[in-house]
């Protein structure tokens, strides 16, 4: 299941990639490396991760031990949620200080996505050591997720904050200023609500259920 999603999900990702260069070839340098950037590092972990699937789902069907000795690419899948969701987090951090003209709350924000994308990247190296899924409920994850999720919570809370008080009165541009908020919201919430149910899973079950949240997440950043 998590394969299928994942490949749904970067399709949907090839689209979107191939409309922003048809509607946006006028876009700013830095925005275009950003989008080409993130489109580039997903191409990479899709590769690695239908790798690790195809592993442990076609060649070794019906072998139980390769679940204690897993292909390294499985180790891409914390990696790929972490430096994806940071790079997308900074931008809305830097996104914050150009609108608030503030410091402070993009400062607190960047930190959190920091840490939580180093936290993720020493899950996946731990995971390319171990080669098994029992290290997932260490503490390592927990920091990782819920850094994930909190970071996610300020930047919507803060840009719904900056949008509500840039209303004027006017019908039209307030109608505007709504759908952005009511579409800031929506973006936070799908992967905040896939980490928290990931972070419930791997805490809460003693077998690999978690992986379905974990393998697209990366994606629902990146989307």
């Amino acid at each position: 299941l998590a394969q299928c999603f994942n490949w749904t999900l970067f399709g949907i990702l090839c689209l979107q990639v191939y409309i922003y260069t048809l509607r946006f070839s006028k876009d700013l340098t830095y925005i275009k490396t950003l989008v080409y950037t993130v489109f580039a590092l997903d191409l990479f972990f899709m590769a690695a991760i239908t790798h690790a699937g195809w592993a442990v789902l076609v060649a070794n069907w019906g072998d139980v031990n390769i679940l204690h000795l897993l292909p390294w690419t499985w180790a891409m899948v914390p990696v790929n949620s972490g430096v994806v969701s940071c790079i997308v987090q900074l931008f809305f951090a830097y996104r914050i200080w150009k609108l608030s003209k503030s410091w402070k709350m993009p400062t607190l924000i960047a930190l959190i996505t920091i840490t939580q994308c180093v936290f993720a990247i020493i899950t996946g190296t731990i995971a390319a050591h171990v080669r098994t899924f029992h290290y997932i409920r260490d503490f390592l994850p927990g920091v990782w997720l819920v850094g994930s999720i909190t970071a996610d919570v300020l930047i919507s809370a803060t840009l719904v904050h900056i949008l509500w008080g840039s209303q004027t009165g006017f019908k039209d541009t307030d109608g505007v200023v709504m759908r952005l908020i009511r579409l800031t919201i929506e973006a936070a919430a799908v992967p905040s609500i896939c980490a928290a149910v990931k972070l419930a899973l791997i805490y809460s079950y003693h077998d690999n259920r978690h992986l379905i949240f974990c393998v697209v997440l990366g994606r629902l950043y990146s989307n």
